[in-house]
């Protein structure tokens, strides 16, 4: 989401793409972004409460960058997907390898 409503409607368009392609490749999640970083009604804040209820500054005066705080918001939910596709369940037999989901895949490319 960006402070310029033009701006944010662009973003929109944009990430309703890459949505649409993540959906198309196995392994690959979109994680969105805009409502993480909205307000409850949608808008745009420089400050949002985290998982605690405390007021941050989680964009820069630009509007565009994150602060730190804002890094940490997304960091968190990006981990959590990662640690959901490779990390075995609790409770889970454990097989000693840590890999992706089998619904994952990579496809290699050629050497150059």
């Amino acid at each position: 989401i960006m402070p310029e409503p033009i701006f944010a409607r662009h973003m929109r368009v944009l990430n309703d793409i890459y949505r649409s392609e993540a959906h198309k490749r196995p392994g690959v999640k979109y994680i969105d972004a805009y409502s993480l970083f909205s307000t409850g009604d949608g808008d745009y804040s420089d400050y949002l409460k985290d998982d605690k209820g405390r007021l941050q500054q989680v964009r820069e005066g630009d509007g565009t960058h994150f602060t730190y705080a804002g890094g940490v918001r997304l960091a968190k939910v990006v981990l959590a997907a990662i640690k959901a596709d490779w990390l075995p369940k609790k409770g889970a037999m454990s097989t000693g390898s840590m890999s992706p989901s089998p619904k994952a895949s990579a496809k290699a490319s050629p050497a150059p």
